[in-house]
């Protein structure tokens, strides 16, 4: 499957004409060029024809889930981040993805955008948005740390917001050692909430060793 953004190079075509394929074709022409480097236009056509070869205008990617696919992304400085995101959440089982294009721009796009880490986060089962974790780069938290903590958190069946997490750490508190002493409370039986548990963190005690001294057995005393 063959997918490029249909960006033109400053100067606008306009209207043009025909049904889809025609439409598209002056902007898939640099992937036809390659293809016709690899294999004649007549076999070319043939694979098209059959479905083996597809073309794929990016804008009309949304809602398609590709299993068993081969997808080339090509020109991907070109895309946004919202056609981006969109496009990493087409493929399925059994695909494979390549995304060509300006090595610099896209270095620069996934250093900045932690799209593995939200890809992760959704495997997960846990909802965040791609944007939430731009705005914690531009505030200065790491993403990983606070996006694992609340991955752990929702592995354990909590119900902790990705937003409490990230004032916790701006305040200076270790969001892990927090998370770990819900999860530890919540198996001992023992009553504690967030706010609980970041007051006493802050406060310079070790709440997760707290938890775990509350939670061990009592010694009897003998008379």
């Amino acid at each position: 499957i063959l997918v490029r953004p249909a960006v033109e190079a400053g100067e606008s075509l306009g209207y043009l004409p025909g049904d889809l394929l025609e439409k598209i074709d002056p902007y898939f022409r640099p992937l036809y060029d390659a293809m016709y480097e690899m294999m004649p236009s007549e076999k070319f056509q043939k694979y098209m024809e059959r479905g083996i070869i597809e073309i794929a205008p990016l804008a009309y990617m949304r809602g398609r889930t590709l299993n068993n696919s081969f997808i080339i992304l090509d020109d991907a400085q070109n895309t946004t981040l919202g056609q981006m995101k969109m496009f990493l959440t087409r493929f399925g089982f059994g695909s494979k993805v390549v995304i060509n294009g300006d090595i610099f721009i896209i270095y620069i796009f996934f250093q900045f955008i932690p799209v593995g880490l939200w890809i992760s986060a959704i495997a997960a089962g846990v909802k965040v948005g791609i944007f939430t974790l731009v705005g914690m780069r531009l505030r200065r938290v790491p993403p990983h740390k606070i996006v694992s903590a609340l991955i752990k958190a929702t592995k354990a069946g909590l119900s902790v917001s990705i937003d409490k997490l990230e004032a916790h750490f701006l305040a200076g508190g270790d969001v892990d050692r927090v998370v770990d002493s819900l999860i530890a409370a919540e198996r001992a039986g023992l009553n504690l909430t967030f706010e609980k548990a970041t007051a006493i963190d802050l406060a310079g005690r070790n709440v997760l060793e707290a938890v775990q001294m509350s939670a061990k057995p009592k010694p009897k005393t003998q008379n």
